[in-house]
Order: C-alpha cells, then sequence, then structure tokens
C-alpha cells in the first residue's frame, strides 16, 4: 500500500487516441555502478478509464537490449471484466516479436483475476505468471520484473512470487511502448497506475523497492519516521538504543537466559530487572524500582505483613522482630528464651516428702513468665518431681520426694524455656 498518493491525471479521450510523450535519455544515480545506466521514470499517477493510455517515443531507454527491469504502482479496478491492465508494453503490432511486457490479468481464459504477467521475450514462448495475485482491496500494490539474460522474475510487494529461466537477448521492435494499452492489441486498461519505471539492468531481488524513493528495503537498512504497527511478530538479533520509549512490557512474556536487560523508566512491568529471568512471574511492577522487591539470591528484609499460604522451609535461621501467631486465633508470642544449664550438679539427698529448689540465671525472664524445664534422665531416677516458674531475671526450680523413703539426686544438664507473650 502507498505511503503517499501523487496527484492523479486523468486523461480523457473518447478514442484510443495516443498521448505521446517525448522522453529524453537520463542518468540514474541508485549507485556509482548504474550511473551511467538509462532508465526512464513517470513519478505521476494516471487513471486509465479504457479510452485513454500513454505512449513513449522510441529512445534507447526505452529499448534495454540484454537486461531489463520494470515496475510501477497500481491499483486495478476489478469491477471491471476487461482482458488485462498493461503496466507497460512495447511490441510490434499485436504480433509475436515483443520486447517486454508487464500487465495484470483481470479477465482471459485460464488465468485468475489478479495474476501478474511479466515477459522479456517473444509472446507465449518466454511468458512468466505469477499464481500471487494483486489483492481486490481498492489500494495500490508495487508490481515488478525483471531480467538478468538467464532468469525472469516477478514481485509483487516487494515479495518474489514467480521466477521462470529465459536466455538471449531481448527482442528488438520497432513501434514504441506504451501505458495503459496492450500495444496493437487494443486490449484497454481500467486502473490507476503510477511512477512507472523501465531500467536496462536487473535490480537485485533485495532492491526492488528501493527503486522507488519512501518505501522500506526488506533486506537493508531502514529509518522509518513515523509510528510503525506490526500484527505478526519482530525477530532480531538485537535492538539498539537506550529503551527509554518502551512501556507496557509483560514479564511473563520475557524469556528468562543469559542475556542481561536493565528496563527503567516508564516500563513498569520489569523497572531494574538485571535480567530476564528476575521479571518473570512478576505480572506488573507498577513503577517500583526493584530494590524494594524480594530476591531470590541474597538476604530480605520485609518491612511490612507477610502472609504465606503455603508451607515455610527455611535452611538458615529465622528471626522475627515483631510477635509470632501460631494457629488461627492463637496468642501472639513476642519472645521465646531459651538457655541451656550445663552439669547442674544438685548431688543431693532428699528426706522423704521433702523439697529443695535451684536457680539459673535466664535475662529477660519475668514474674509470670511461660516456662518449662527439659531434664535428662539421670536427674529423674527415684520418682523425682520437679517444677519451674519465672522471676525476673532468671527461673527457679523445685525438686521433690514424694517418696516414703530418702532420696539421692544426681547431676546433669538442665534446659529452661521461656515464652513472653
Amino acid at each position: 500500500m502507498r505511503v503517499s498518493t501523487p496527484r492523479t491525471q486523468h486523461i480523457s479521450s473518447l478514442t484510443k487516441m495516443a498521448c505521446a510523450i517525448a522522453l529524453g535519455i537520463m542518468p540514474m544515480s541508485v549507485s556509482q555502478l548504474h550511473a551511467q545506466q538509462l532508465g526512464v521514470t513517470l513519478p505521476s499517477l494516471f487513471k486509465f478509464d479504457g479510452t485513454n493510455y500513454i505512449t513513449l517515443a522510441n529512445s534507447p531507454a526505452t529499448s534495454p537490449q540484454s537486461q531489463v527491469t520494470i515496475s510501477g504502482w497500481i491499483k486495478p479496478d476489478f469491477s471491471v471484466t476487461n482482458v488485462m491492465d498493461t503496466i507497460l508494453d512495447k511490441r510490434d503490432g499485436c504480433g509475436f516479436n515483443r520486447s517486454y511486457q508487464l500487465h495484470i490479468w483481470k479477465t482471459y481464459q485460464n488465468f485468475t483475476p489478479g495474476q501478474i504477467g511479466f515477459a522479456a521475450g517473444n509472446a507465449n514462448v518466454d511468458d512468466l505468471n505469477s499464481t500471487v495475485t494483486v489483492p481486490n482491496d481498492g489500494q495500490f500494490h508495487h508490481v515488478a520484473g525483471t531480467y538478468d539474460g538467464t532468469t525472469t522474475k516477478i514481485f509483487l510487494d516487494g515479495v518474489l512470487v514467480a521466477q521462470g529461466t529465459h536466455t538471449g537477448p531481448i527482442s528488438t521492435t520497432t513501434d514504441p511502448a506504451v501505458i495503459g494499452i496492450q500495444a496493437g492489441c487494443g486490449d484497454p486498461t481500467y486502473a490507476e497506475i503510477g511512477e512507472v519505471r523501465i531500467l536496462n539492468y536487473a535490480v537485485p531481488d533485495d532492491q526492488i523497492m528501493s527503486e522507488t524513493p519512501g518505501f522500506a528495503l526488506l533486506n537493508g537498512g531502514n529509518s522509518f519516521v513515523g509510528n510503525q504497527v506490526v500484527n505478526g511478530v519482530v525477530t532480531a538479533s538485537s535492538f539498539v538504543g537506550d529503551g527509554s520509549g518502551v512501556s507496557n512490557i509483560n514479564p511473563a512474556n520475557i524469556a528468562s537466559g543469559t542475556a542481561a536487560i536493565n528496563i527503567s523508566g516508564t516500563a513498569a512491568s520489569a523497572v531494574n530487572a538485571a535480567t530476564a529471568a528476575n521479571a518473570v512471574n512478576s505480572s506488573n511492577l507498577s513503577g517500583v524500582a526493584g530494590s524494594k522487591y524480594a530476591r531470590l539470591d541474597v538476604a530480605n528484609a520485609f518491612q511490612a505483613n507477610q502472609s504465606i499460604t503455603g508451607d515455610l522451609s527455611a535452611t538458615g535461621n529465622v528471626s522475627s522482630g515483631g510477635t509470632m501467631t501460631i494457629g488461627g486465633g492463637g496468642t501472639p508470642i513476642t519472645k521465646h528464651v531459651s538457655v541451656l544449664f550445663q552439669n547442674v550438679a544438685l548431688n543431693t539427698k532428699l528426706s522423704p516428702t521433702t523439697c529443695t529448689v535451684w536457680s539459673g540465671t535466664v535475662s529477660g525472664a519475668a514474674d509470670g513468665d511461660t516456662v518449662a524445664a527439659g531434664l535428662p534422665s539421670s536427674l529423674m531416677s527415684a520418682n523425682i518431681v520437679y517444677s519451674a516458674w519465672a522471676r525476673n531475671g532468671g527461673v527457679t526450680v523445685r525438686i521433690c520426694n514424694p517418696t516414703g523413703a530418702p532420696t539421692t539426686v544426681g547431676a546433669g544438664n538442665i534446659r529452661v524455656d521461656v515464652w513472653k507473650h
């Protein structure tokens, strides 16, 4: 589809009167290699209604000998059932001696409307026809044909759509080239055609569209000026730039890997992500700096309440600066203190139904705290009964002999746990 539409010129005539246009030889500036090669360009857009056509004066520029490229923009009128829309044709009368022809089939036997025909030789011998058709979409499409001495090719919107083998020089014809009619055959054209170009060399495949200014190359660098819309997938080996204009990135769609990325600014979905893997599964960072999010490879300091619906597994230490509630509706635990007293030597002999006490220091313990004492089996012989309670700065353990006989209490480690609420 055209980027811009030039001024339309409607050439009206009640008869098939030719509009003779005298064209001189003009050097091309496509490259230094082609500087001396000849070509003709009609930059205007013409509308053909079946009563008009254009005749180009015979000149070396319209009479290539060994190679040729013909191109133009065309918008066929598919509502008309004419034989063909001719972009450029040069032949003697309606005979078989033909130099070249580029056209769009409309309603001719064995052809589909929109098929592209191209030849650089005798009629019915060296014809090449595309199987791909020009779309009936009311838009302009770029059509081109090339012959390099061994191969003929047809292009639609810069894409190769047909290729055939043909050798030998281009036939010499004495009749002038025409646009909008099939030379002496009298088949009129119903289409808008513009920027018709003929060159006496075969333009490389990847430069077909570059022969018309303002259109992108399929193989080469382009500098786009306006916004570009791509409805399919964009594939690139690399992107250059700081990404300052990138927005609305979904990290779930960024494949993980080793390639480092650093997306910031308005790209709220992956702010300051060091690698693509760090951004996956975070649907929207909402413009918050990456330093505010937890990482898997380093320690994290959580500033607000955390809720975990699954299991919590830790291979290192778990420390809480607030309270801990176990079970729904449980009483919060503000602090748990555990002290191991090693080799406590009670070594006392208790008379029947008598008790003794032992005290240990536990920093932070206070009267009324919950206490549990862990005792070894060495202190649990002979049915001795122990009880423990907290006091300010420590715990006290009472040891009682409820039996009717004297009992000796030995030595061992005592573990004391204190919970504060």
